[in-house]
């Protein structure tokens, strides 16, 4: 088997939206947090050129493969069919399109652990690391005579797709379970009490600008929690540290404002504000600009308010677009049922208890996805690499 630079094989970026494309042309625009490894996840935004991103600027055909050369530790490699053909792909992606090589096995000879490695290694930059197209097309591939191509893709093909049967089995299960709290915890607020605006019984706090010479710091007096932070392991749904940590005269020095324990946290924009999640703060923290806090006004129990909160759409809330987002103005015009102290505190007992349990299961699910994944991608990279006899 011949190992050659993947530029051989594949040329890059060989299409682009024009830029004289008429305002109104409706786009189907796919941005690098819609990509994971292998798969493509809805939703895909449905905007028109002007209300598009400058980045929403890639075109892709059926057989392509899209590999993200920003964020690069996120992996974000799929294949393109015939029903993305149509999308729009963030400037962010490389687009690579199979000349001398099976279009199938080209996505498998870049969902290798090998090859996602040393993309990860080229890349340039900390906390946004990415990888030029010119590097990219350096990095080899193992190329096997074009009959092999096809048998290790077929194989991948049908290996693959049991272990995503298997994934997407378990996800049922996560989100049946989570379903049936949703419904017990909906049930309570119905009754909870009488409505009142939001903006009655709580405060919105915005968060701060984060800029780059002060990030890099593991010790501190707060922690700085990025939106990516509020899915590190250990903070969810309690956060209690993060990746940057900041000092208080620093916090002082940007003008932060310091959001005190107990306070409600959630992204206020784009793809992460549409995966819905809410954090409870467990210590007073720094937020970036992305997100938003609630903070009680009147007397009552920060845990009901979390509990509540997380029955609420932030998606219905938002402002439509490429770029959703949520405002101050939206969420204070949302109604609250306001129970009484002592009743809000039953109910955050209760629905604590309930969280706990439907948490151990998840836990349990997304340990067996997770080996399933790591099944899947040793099963490509040893494929691709011949460790694997495939017949023939």
């Amino acid at each position: 088997m011949t190992d050659v630079p993947l530029k051989f094989v594949a040329s890059i970026n060989d299409d682009r939206l024009d830029e004289n494309t008429p305002s109104d042309r409706p786009l189907r625009y796919v941005d690098i947090s819609a990509v994971t490894e292998g798969h493509i996840r809805a939703p895909i935004a449905e905007v028109t050129f002007a209300e598009a991103p400058s980045r929403a600027r890639r075109l892709a055909t059926t057989g392509d493969v899209v590999v993200s050369t920003v964020r690069t530790y996120l992996r974000a490699v799929a294949p393109v069919d015939e029903s993305l053909s149509d999308c729009v792909w963030s400037t962010g992606f490389a687009v690579l399109r199979p000349r001398s090589v099976e279009p199938k096995y080209l996505c498998y000879a870049v969902l290798t652990s090998d090859f996602l490695d040393e993309v990860v290694a080229r890349s340039v930059g900390v906390s946004y690391p990415a990888i030029n197209p010119g590097d990219l097309g350096g990095i080899r591939v193992p190329v096997p005579p074009r009959s092999k191509q096809r048998m290790i893709a077929g194989f991948l093909d049908t290996e693959t797709a049991r272990i995503d049967a298997l994934v997407e089995a378990r996800n049922k299960q996560r989100m049946l379970a989570f379903e049936r709290y949703a419904a017990q915890r909906d049930g309570i607020f119905e009754s909870a009490g009488q409505a009142r605006p939001l903006g009655l019984t709580m405060r919105v706090l915005r968060g701060t600008t984060f800029p780059d010479r002060y990030q890099g710091n593991s010790s501190g007096d707060l922690p700085f929690a990025k939106v990516a932070d509020l899915s590190r392991d250990g903070n969810a749904p309690v956060v209690v540290g993060a990746e940057n940590w900041i000092t208080r005269s620093v916090a002082s020095e940007l003008k932060a404002t310091v959001i005190p324990r107990g306070a409600v946290i959630f992204p206020r924009v784009g793809m992460a504000m549409m995966s819905n999640p809410r954090r409870f703060a467990g210590r007073d923290l720094v937020i970036d600009d992305n997100q938003l806090a609630l903070v009680l006004t009147e007397h009552g129990d920060p845990r009901y308010a979390f509990h509540w909160m997380s029955t609420v759409d932030l998606v219905a809330q938002s402002n439509p677009g490429a770029v959703p987002s949520v405002t101050d103005a939206s969420l204070k015009r949302l109604r609250i049922p306001w129970a009484s102290p002592d009743e809000q505190r039953r109910i955050a007992d209760v629905l604590d208890q309930e969280a706990a349990r439907v948490s151990v299961v998840d836990g349990a699910l997304r340990r067996s996805i997770a080996l399933l994944r790591e099944r899947r991608q040793a099963l490509i990279t040893a494929a691709v690499s011949g460790r694997v006899d495939v017949g023939g």
